[in-house]
């Protein structure tokens, strides 16, 4: 994608279409005499009002333009003085300067219309305006006019035209998809999900503070690219343009109306009655007239909050520190003056307390760390809970401390505090407490699984409760399950789920419900993530071993293994609206990376690609082993559309990656490696790796995704050996996903074009459209192949129909040209590294052959091609092509 600049330059028309289209309707209607765009400050109203000019010089219409300002509105005809300059005019107040403008018009617009564009009319002197309506009336003038919603002055121009063939059109907020879009286009590239929700929110539809927010951000260095996604790494309230721009909002307040919207920034949304003992409601109401304050309807009464919440985030970032001190202890003050603290509020007062100095009780900071870690506010709760935890090394403060780090990716800070709170625990769900979260953070995060078996083993010898051994054992099961040993997770979390109702049940549950998914056995799969997300419910906040999200992506991956990718995308989809909407980094990330697979197996690998770059940047912020799986999977999905530059920068960096005991996508990481080999043309390198990824996964009970790598071996050519071994394992996955993979392994096998258009069918009812696409090019190939044209062209256009929805995709060789099935594997291999252009010398030193051996056999795929020369290759092989960096 082109990179846009914000500096200079006009923005793209984005989102308008609607408004675009009734302009252009009434240019073509001659009865239509002009229209009036009107909306807010911001809106794009100038931007439409030039497009709509655009659209009129395409049309063959002479144009031209004006602008008026309040600086010139006591000066007669000082907005149209442009007009007069360019008609060679001077505007003399007489009764024949009508005439002449409309002399000029008739001559400069010969047999058609003249087009008008005056922007800002709300600012026009009266004599430009009685003149402008001298002209609407002229026949012969189309004018438009671009007019500031709630103005006295607009309300007046639409007053006075109202009668005549002026077609108003109201320019609103910009849709958040839309925002969304043109965020995009101004960055040049794909935002991650949660930056683009800043943008989209900050702005709230206005298109020029948009602007105003993405040039503050460039300037200030908050927007930087990872493997070319765009993520802000700093709030927008940073920026110096944005801070000038809300103080010039917030110019000529009162002293006291300043520290009253102070303290609702401190507090938004703040109850009515709470403030009005700290400021007189006429100072509020008078903010509530400025428009700075909106009033809501609340449970215990009316609250307030900031009209926008950019001006929230930066009065409390440029809050002096002793004022910020005061404030807030006034207002936790205020909040307990009346007794007991509702427990709705108690985390606002602990914050206040906090903000304040300190000073707060122990149970009530403790309290509110619990409120936020639950909500997922980390960084909260970290804030909470770290000077209880540092005063009274509450056994249960270091556990919410270290959960909330673990969390936030601080996995040694976790570590430490656990290792200390360790000796310090004295009842048996202590012990338990603090040797999940420990041995949690050592095994996923630190990556040392030996010493996190010690933690679980030693906490076991110690614990006597029933309830709280079951738990340790699910922990174990649930590590066996990250290590990649699905049968074995499955084995030992089963004896568990004799037992339903407890913490230990629910996340046995889980963890059998995604090593299931994992092995295949996605019906029941399916039953056991459902059963989880239940008894997970139905737990309190004491007893949470895994956040609520976990078990959504649970059950989103046993609908993808079983197929039923339209349900999975849905789960996925909402999941990841909810992680982004709540800040919660940890769960977008894992959001991301089931986007990314689902998004692939639908032939979306543009999208996909995206996804797994989000994944790979957020979990490689919370320090977490899935980076790796966002980095395979940016492989995976740059082989798919033949972007080998994207994929190999990303496999550079899973080379660098730490060590992991986390394990669990290590099929899916060789599957990534495989296909770019493959891109790069080394295919046996290709195949040695899926088939050890097969072994892999059946070593891990894992034949879901070993029947993905069997499948990869087909379409990569290795047909009979896979087809063959993925017959031998069908009775032990279910679903759709491997039914239509054992059609197409038959078709491919047996050369046969019915069972390649059934598998064909069987993949697009399931919406894998780049396998249906290849089936169908199988069909066609097979149909040529058997002398039957009309068939095979029916089926070619039928494959082209279903590629054209793959945004991006490319068809491996298997399916690219006829022609080709007939080379030998050595043959095809060398093809495909001749097809990238590389000399003999250089295919010879990578596939340790001679030289000589390489000229041979390019001889012999020259004859059974029919082709003459070494640059007529890529016709054959165009996946071998490197793409541009998407």
């Amino acid at each position: 994608m082109a990179r846009l600049t914000t500096a200079a330059g006009p923005w793209p028309v984005v989102g308008r279409n609607p408004e675009l289209e009734a302009i252009g309707a009434a240019l073509d209607d001659g009865d239509c005499e002009g229209v009036a765009l009107i909306g807010g400050a911001g809106f794009g109203k100038t931007r439409l009002a030039a497009q709509a000019r655009h659209m009129a010089v395409e049309r063959g219409l002479a144009c031209s333009s004006v602008r008026a300002t309040k600086s010139a509105i006591n000066i007669p005809y000082a907005a149209l003085a442009p007009l007069f300059e360019a008609f060679d005019l001077s505007a003399k107040l007489d009764a024949g300067l009508f005439r002449a403008v409309a002399r000029a018009i008739d001559v400069r617009r010969g047999d058609r219309r003249m087009v008008l564009v005056v922007d800002d009319a709300q600012e026009l002197d009266d004599a430009s305006v009685t003149l402008l309506d001298q002209l609407v009336e002229h026949n012969g003038v189309f004018v438009i006019f671009t007019l500031r919603v709630g103005e006295v002055e607009a309300q007046a121009l639409v007053q006075k035209w109202k009668d005549q063939r002026i077609h108003r059109i109201d320019v609103g907020p910009l849709p958040e998809a839309d925002l969304r879009t043109l965020t995009e286009l101004a960055v040049g590239g794909p935002l991650e999900g949660a930056s683009a929700q800043s943008f989209v929110e900050s702005s709230a539809g206005n298109v020029l503070l948009l602007r105003e927010l993405i040039q503050g951000a460039m300037e200030a260095g908050a927007l930087s690219s990872e493997l070319g996604l765009w993520r802000l790494n700093d709030s927008l309230a940073q920026s110096p343009r944005l801070r000038d721009l809300i103080d010039q909002r917030l110019a000529g307040l009162s002293t006291v109306e300043r520290e009253a919207l102070e303290l609702v920034a401190l507090s938004d949304p703040v109850q009515l009655d709470l403030l009005e003992q700290l400021v007189p409601l006429e100072t509020i109401e008078q903010l509530e007239h400025r428009g700075l304050l909106d009033v809501l309807g609340g449970e215990a009464g009316p609250e307030l909050r900031l009209s926008h919440p950019l001006y929230g985030e930066v009065v409390r970032t440029h809050l002096p520190s002793i004022r910020r001190i005061r404030l807030s202890r006034s207002l936790a003050d205020a909040a307990e003056s009346h007794g007991e603290v509702h427990s709705r509020d108690t985390l606002r007062v602990a914050v206040w307390r906090l903000d304040g100095g300190g000073g707060g009780r122990h149970d009530t900071m403790l309290t509110a760390s619990r409120t936020a870690l639950r909500t997922e506010n980390y960084a909260l709760a970290i804030r909470l809970s770290r000077p209880v935890w540092e005063k009274s090394r509450s056994v249960d403060a270091a556990i919410v401390l270290a959960e909330s780090l673990d969390f936030l990716g601080r996995c040694r800070e976790a570590e430490q505090v656990l290792r200390v709170a360790t000796p310090l625990a004295t009842t048996d769900r202590q012990r338990t407490s603090v040797a999940a979260r420990r041995a949690s953070a050592l095994f996923r995060s630190l990556g040392e699984a030996d010493e996190a078996d010690v933690v679980i083993t030693l906490a076991s010898d110690l614990v006597t409760d029933a309830t709280c051994r079951r738990e340790l054992d699910a922990l174990r099961g649930n590590l066996l399950l990250l290590a990649g040993d699905v049968a074995k997770a499955v084995e030992l979390d089963e004896a568990i789920l004799q037992t339903p109702g407890d913490a230990a049940f629910a996340q046995a549950s889980l963890d059998v419900g995604t090593g299931l998914a994992f092995a295949g056995r996605t019906k029941e799969a399916i039953d056991h993530t459902s059963v989880a997300l239940a008894a997970r419910t139905d737990l309190n906040d004491e007893e949470q071993l895994s956040a609520i999200g976990v078990y959504a992506v649970a059950q989103a991956l046993a609908q993808y293994h079983a197929g039923h990718l339209l349900d999975a995308a849905l789960i996925g989809d909402a999941g990841y609206r909810v992680s982004v909407e709540k800040g919660n980094v940890d769960g977008q990330a894992w959001f991301s990376t089931l986007m990314g697979l689902i998004l692939l197996a639908q032939g979306q690998p543009l999208l996909s690609i995206n996804m797994f770059r989000e994944a790979s940047t957020l979990f490689g912020i919370l320090n977490h082993p899935g980076r790796r799986w966002g980095l395979a999977g940016v492989a995976l999905a740059s082989a798919a559309c033949g972007d080998k530059v994207t994929g190999q920068r990303a496999l550079e960096e899973l080379d660098d990656a730490p060590a992991t005991a986390v394990l669990l996508q290590e099929v899916g990481a060789i599957r990534g490696r495989a296909w770019m080999a493959m891109l790069r043309g080394e295919l046996s390198n290709a195949r040695t790796l899926l088939w050890d990824a097969v072994a892999l996964a059946e070593k891990w009970g894992q034949y879901a995704t070993g029947a993905e790598a069997l499948h990869d071996l087909i379409r990569m050519g290795a047909v009979n050996p896979a087809a063959e071994h993925l017959e031998r394992i069908g009775d032990k996955v279910d679903g759709d996903f491997m039914a239509a993979r054992l059609a197409f392994a038959a078709a491919a096998g047996a050369q046969d074009m019915d069972k390649a258009a059934r598998a064909s069918g069987m993949f697009e009812e399931m919406g894998a459209l780049l396998f249906a696409a290849e089936a169908s090019t199988l069909e066609a190939q097979y149909a040529d192949d058997a002398g039957l044209r009309r068939r095979a062209s029916e089926a070619a256009a039928q494959a082209q129909r279903l590629l054209e929805r793959c945004e991006g995709a490319t068809l491996p060789w298997l399916v690219t040209r006829p022609g080709t099935a007939h080379l030998s594997e050595r043959e095809r291999e060398v093809a495909m590294l001749a097809a990238q252009l590389l000399t003999s010398k250089q295919i010879a030193e990578r596939l340790f052959v001679s030289v000589r051996t390489v000229d041979n056999h390019l001889q012999q795929v020259y004859v059974k091609l029919g082709i003459k020369r070494r640059n007529e290759l890529p016709a054959y092989f165009p996946s071998s092509q490197t793409r541009p960096t998407t």
